[in-house]
């Protein structure tokens, strides 16, 4: 069936000298692989987002349909439009593919981090022709923001993590009584009194995250706070969303 989707690139892997299979979560189908041969051709037409068209660094500008080398078109975190033929668990082959959204000409080392982190989320989570709407709808929210330059990198990798667990079916239990108890990270309740200080965000945390989903445009908070805040709801997502899967991004992160 010839089906026409938006999907992000999440894996790479060469295959010979000039093919690569490529895994794309698809909007429609989840994760697939696809078969790219002429990887390293010259030339592929790519059309940018409306956003990336109005943006310009000096004199270099982009437009709105530029040549890019087919191997840029697969870079991975770009968010594509591709049409297929879908053959059910096999590997799929792409007949028509363009750019929507790649990475932005005010990229940073901390963009680039933040980047690494939702793709490796994105390479744990998800399971290969399974659906994920509401997951592919905040991945390719976050690699747009990224993409276009976000300026408040520090509060972005936060909601990131509040997000991704939310479309994981994952959410947290931000209500009155955790703002004033705290949220027990293994039970993903209330804290109780059984709960321990390291698998607990603190109802300090808790108030401090709500002000930054408020306000995502200001860092702040104390920076310690914010870094405490960070690494438990990493460990959240991580035991509840990836399984207790471990996420090797994260070091750089913890940092930020």
């Amino acid at each position: 069936m010839i089906t026409k989707t938006r999907a992000i690139v999440v894996r790479k892997t060469p295959y010979t000298d000039n093919s690569a299979v490529v895994q794309l979560f698809t909007e429609d189908a989840g994760l697939l692989s696809f078969l790219v041969q002429g990887i390293h051709g010259k030339s592929a037409t790519a059309r940018s987002s409306s956003a990336q068209t109005s943006r310009s660094n000096g004199n270099r500008s982009i437009s709105g349909s530029t040549n890019t080398s087919k191997s840029a078109l697969y870079q991975l975190s770009n968010v594509v439009e591709l049409v297929y033929n879908h053959k059910p668990g096999g590997m799929q082959r792409i007949k028509e593919i363009s750019l929507i959204s790649g990475w932005g000409l005010a990229s940073t080392p901390m963009h680039d981090q933040v980047r690494w982190f939702v793709l490796e989320v994105l390479q744990l989570a998800l399971q290969q022709e399974q659906p994920e709407h509401e997951l592919f709808s905040v991945a390719t929210h976050l690699f747009q923001r990224l993409n276009l330059g976000e300026k408040n990198i520090s509060n972005l990798v936060i909601s990131a993590v509040v997000d991704l667990t939310h479309a994981m079916g994952f959410s947290l239990e931000l209500s009155d009584e955790s703002c004033l108890k705290g949220l027990d990270i293994l039970t993903g309740t209330v804290a109780g009194r059984t709960a321990t200080p390291s698998h607990t965000i603190t109802a300090q945390e808790i108030q401090l995250l709500q002000t930054i989903l408020m306000n995502n445009e200001t860092t702040v908070g104390n920076p310690v706070l914010r870094k405490y805040l960070f690494q438990k709801l990493t460990l959240y997502l991580c035991t509840h969303g990836l399984h207790g899967k471990s996420l090797q991004s994260l070091e750089i992160l913890k940092e930020m």
